[in-house]
């Protein structure tokens, strides 16, 4: 039978991590394949921390979020059925005083 090495642990990585171990390349300008191998991850893995990175920098630098069009129609589904609601209150309290009789309190 032939000899198979033991299934390594997956590992899991918090976002400092991630990001500490980026910058140990980008910003400490440490050789990719020594970062590698003493974090023991791929290059693909750092790449695609690298990337994950680099697509979210545009979101972080942009400052706070806009109100975007779902909120937009929030906010305008609910004026619509305040209005509503106002109207129908007009009504019900239409149909109270008609149901009224005439000359009584």
């Amino acid at each position: 039978m032939p000899k198979t090495e033991p299934k390594r642990k997956r590992r899991h990585f918090t976002a400092g991590d991630k990001a500490r171990i980026v910058r140990l390349h980008l910003l400490e300008k440490k050789p990719l394949s020594e970062v590698c191998r003493e974090e023991d991850i791929t290059p693909t893995l750092f790449y695609a921390w690298q990337k994950a990175l680099f697509e979210g920098a545009e979101a972080a630098l942009a400052g706070p979020p806009k109100a975007d069009a779902r909120d937009r129609k929030i906010r305008e589904l609910e004026g619509e059925l305040s209005r509503k609601v106002a109207v129908i209150g007009e009504l019900a309290q239409e149909l109270v005083e008609a149901k009224k009789p005439l000359g009584g309190s």
